[in-house]
């Protein structure tokens, strides 16, 4: 497999966020420049958590209770980051030519810092307003010409949610459009500042697994696959992630391997729990939106939470059953 790699370093150092608080809940200040292609992000918060998200919806810091006073780089569970990847095909070109398919311009990819350029070709037509910190939601507008993307975040409570309402832009039929959903989740915070949750080991990363119970729910967990043995750091957080429906693809494993993943839209299926030798582990779902005639739209929703995964109600667990074996079914045809 050929490892995952963006083209070239971005040269200019990202804004460093200086963040402080003394309020339970309250957003500390982020950057609103230094970002490529007029980017910026804000702070949204909540009663229960803050959450950091960029005009391309990708994020690198989500803040836990119940410590939302900084320095709280032991709270952060999402150094590792978040972000959207769209692949389509349009008058029979796969697209993008560039960019990987991802949204964002620059990416963490494991390292701890937005400091990577992805070689997006996506630019911002609305940028989340910056009134919005110490709010619960925002909303941004990005297009790559052919595609117009309006992209809302909203905190409730643990979860929060991203709808992606995607548009062809263009006078051509779009298909095979996919939309994938990268996580690098740490149920133990951040090891990257040296915190007092990194003694016991070098990173705290913890397990990933996919749960069919939860929808096809993404599920981090701070620990050893083996339920018996006890976790090996202190928990911060278990997180998780799944879409409005069950996923088409998804891939759980090594950061660099996930990513590679998502790139080539070639993924494992596998069900974990995993981990790495470094400790650090990533999933992403991938959901296959069909064909868009011009003009027409479709949404997609991601929710992210912490904790456990949400367990559907019985009735809702056939449901999910037949989901699952359809697609099994669809991949045994592929194949």
């Amino acid at each position: 497999m050929q490892r995952f790699a963006f083209p070239t370093p971005v040269v200019a150092t990202l804004a460093a966020l200086t963040l402080a608080t003394s309020a339970f809940g309250t957003a500390p200040p982020a950057p609103t420049s230094g970002f490529p292609a007029g980017e910026h992000v804000i702070f949204l918060s909540s009663p229960n958590m803050n959450y950091l998200v960029s005009d391309f919806g990708w994020s690198d810091s989500w803040l836990t209770p119940p410590q939302l006073v900084y320095p709280t780089s032991s709270v952060d569970v999402l150094t590792g980051d978040d972000a959207a990847n769209i692949h389509y095909t349009i008058n029979g070109q796969q697209m993008p030519a560039v960019g990987h398919g991802w949204l964002t311009h620059t990416i963490d990819g494991g390292t701890g810092d937005p400091s990577t350029n992805t070689g997006s070709a996506w630019t911002v037509l609305t940028p989340t307003p910056n009134s919005a910190n110490d709010k619960s939601s925002a909303t941004s507008v990005v297009t790559d010409t052919n595609l117009v993307v309006t992209i809302t975040t909203t905190l409730t409570g643990l979860t929060l949610r991203q709808t992606y309402h995607i548009t062809n832009n263009t006078s051509n039929l779009i298909t095979n459009l996919n939309l994938a959903d990268y996580l690098n989740f740490h149920p133990g915070g951040t090891a990257k500042y040296g915190n007092i949750k990194d003694t016991v080991q070098p990173k705290n990363f913890g397990v990933a697994q996919v749960l069919t119970a939860g929808a096809g729910s993404l599920y981090f967990s701070l620990g050893s696959p083996q339920p018996s043995q006890p976790d090996p750091i202190p928990l911060v957080a278990d997180g998780y992630m799944g879409g409005d429906r069950f996923p088409d693809a998804w891939t759980i494993g090594a950061v660099s391997d996930v990513l590679d993943n998502v790139d080539s839209q070639k993924y494992n299926d596998a069900y974990g729990p995993t981990s790495s030798t470094g400790g650090d582990v990533a999933g992403a779902f991938d959901f296959n939106l069909g064909t868009l005639q011009p003009g027409a739209s479709v949404d997609i929703s991601i929710n992210k939470g912490l904790g456990d995964p949400p367990v559907p109600e019985p009735a809702s667990l056939g449901l999910l059953a037949c989901g699952a074996l359809t697609l099994l079914h669809r991949k045994q045809r592929i194949r």
